[in-house]
Formats: C-alpha cells, structure tokens, sequence
C-alpha cells in the first residue's frame, strides 16, 4: 500500500504531530519510530536531547532551545516524558498516546532490552551505553527506577492530561499492548 494511505491515516487518526508518552519500558521509543516513518516525519527523542556522554544532563536551557526548534516543524513524533519540556512538546502536539501498561508488562519489557543493551554494547544516546554493573547492582539501575516510579509516573501523566490546558489534545490511553496493535491496525 502506498505511505501517503498510511500518513493520512493516521493523520487521520491521530494528527501530524503526536507527543508519545509512558513508562520506561513500555515502548515509546519504538512506536515513536515507527510512526514517524508512516507519517514521513521526524522523530525526537527527548532522552536524545537530555544526555551528554557520560550520562550527564544538558543544561535546561539547551535543551529547551533544541526542543522548541524541533516541534517548530510540521510533522513529528517525541518519545518521552521530561517535564521540564512538556509544555513545548504538548504545547505543538495534536495528540498524545499514552502507553499506560502494567508494572509487570514495563519491568518485562526493559529486563529484557537492559539485559540485550548490556550484552551487546549498544549506543543508548550520545555515546552512553548501559552496563550490568550499573543496571542490575546499582542505586542508578533503570529496572529500580521503574519499580520506585512506575506508579508516581502513571499519576504525573493522568493529572497532566486532565488539566484543561491539553483539552484540545486528543488522548489515546492504551492500557494493553493488543490495544496498540488495534490502533496501528486502524492507521493503515
């Protein structure tokens, strides 16, 4: 089938630019990819945006001026969920997916990327990479935070999301992954 059918579509569905938001693990990063290739647009990530090597944080400053520069295009899709740039992000967004899964689905899902990421070497961002040391003995480790934050995150996105300033923002809460295949199905 055509791209242009798939791009309508989901402009359709979910307008050109789309703000991709969840709890690590979930699949942000992934879902973000691939829907900005069906909608020809450009993906952000804004974990991309955040770190330097050595796992340090750009200053906010920086990192505003880049995200506002990326969301001034027409079409994109951003994966994360800094709230230090949510009013750029979702200020530009015509909608929001919220990949609202279960602690068990996340925990699943980021023990198995952590454990493939370490293994292998792969590039997070910026040249940091993850390590078991790190991810599996460490107050820093990712799996911790998820289980330390899973819950807070899912209340910050839900009271965000009922504020009245995103009214305007179409929401797609998908507390399933069989729900994001029926959502994807529909975009095509």
């Amino acid at each position: 089938m055509d791209s242009s059918v798939h791009s309508e579509s989901i402009i359709d569905l979910l307008g050109s630019r789309i703000a991709v938001v969840g709890a690590p693990g979930a699949g942000k990063s992934t879902l973000a990819q691939r829907l900005a290739e069906r909608l020809d647009a450009k993906h952000i990530d804004l974990d991309a945006l955040h770190f330097l090597p050595g796992w340090r944080l750009r200053p906010e400053e920086d990192v505003r001026t880049d995200v506002g520069q990326a969301v001034a295009a027409e079409r994109w899709v951003a994966c994360g969920n800094w709230r230090n740039v949510r009013d750029l992000v979702w200020g530009r967004a015509t909608s929001i997916v919220w990949l609202d899964y279960s602690l068990a689905v996340c925990f699943r899902r980021l023990l198995k990327r952590t454990v493939r990421r370490c293994w292998s070497g792969e590039e997070f961002h910026n040249g940091n990479r993850e390590d078991f040391a790190t991810q599996f003995f460490s107050r820093d480790s990712l799996l911790l935070y998820l289980l330390r934050e899973h819950r807070r995150r899912r209340e910050d996105i839900g009271s965000a999301i009922d504020d009245p300033a995103w009214r305007s923002l179409t929401v797609r809460r998908l507390k399933r992954p069989c729900e994001l295949k029926l959502v994807l199905s529909q975009s095509k």
